[in-house]
């Protein structure tokens, strides 16, 4: 064994460590909850150029930015007991999937903004990536849409300008627990957003009352300050 000021750089004698030792190991080294960010990958669709459609982009897949666990890299007892927890999701009928997910534990980010020390950056909202997902996730089965318990997403511009809102597309996620929105839109008038917001998900639910609404909370792209939490009045007698 090696040592350093820290500690033990190396231990040699890890493989001769009892099975059931070295896999406790393992799962302790497995990453906590984690945000995975979830983008488009979009090419430029060469073969359109026989169609007279010259450098038209194509969507190719769900990828990430953010690393698969490195658990599953290290060796192969790791990587298969790490398998017993992280799956590949986010498959298409024509794109395999590469991107490794805990359902359990992890939160799926849909969205163009990310943390950075405590702050949002990155743009803005990508309205219709709920559509999309939900769409191709169709073609699946079992739908890695319905395994998703945590998610977050962004709201902007017409997305939040329809009269139910995002919650016909919500709804489809029926797995879902919790749902983070992040606004983009700074205003004044807060309780009166989410007022609206409450109102807009109260409709959709009385209409598909088997829907179990997930804990939704919205919260400020500039100040990460938490604006509230979106709830179903489920008194049929209040006024919407």
């Amino acid at each position: 064994m090696e040592a350093t000021a820290a500690g033990p750089a190396t231990f040699s004698r890890f493989p001769l460590l009892p099975p059931e030792i070295r896999l406790k190991i393992w799962g302790f080294a497995a990453p906590g909850p984690r945000t995975v960010r979830i983008r488009q990958h979009v090419v430029v669709d060469d073969h359109g150029l026989d169609r007279g459609l010259k450098d038209v982009p194509a969507f190719s897949g769900w990828i990430s930015p953010d690393p698969a666990p490195v658990v599953l890299h290290i060796c192969h007892e790791s990587r298969v007991e790490s398998l017993k927890t992280f799956q590949l999701s986010f498959g298409t009928q024509l794109h395999p999937p590469c991107i490794y997910l805990n359902f359990s534990t992890d939160t799926v980010r849909l969205g163009n903004g990310h943390l950075v020390d405590g702050h949002w950056v990155g743009g803005g909202a990508m309205d219709n990536l709920l559509y999309i997902m939900l769409m191709l996730s169709r073609y699946r089965s079992p739908h890695d849409t319905d395994k998703i318990q945590y998610m977050s997403i962004d709201i902007l511009g017409d997305f939040d300008a329809r009269s139910n809102f995002c919650w016909d597309e919500v709804r489809w996620f029926k797995g879902l627990k919790e749902l983070t929105m992040v606004a983009w839109k700074e205003t004044a008038m807060v309780e009166e957003l989410i007022s609206q917001y409450r109102r807009d998900l109260t409709v959709v639910a009385r209409v598909y009352s088997e829907w179990v609404v997930p804990k939704i909370t919205i919260v400020s792209a500039s100040t990460n300050e938490v604006w509230g939490e979106v709830t179903v009045n489920r008194s049929k007698s209040d006024a919407l």
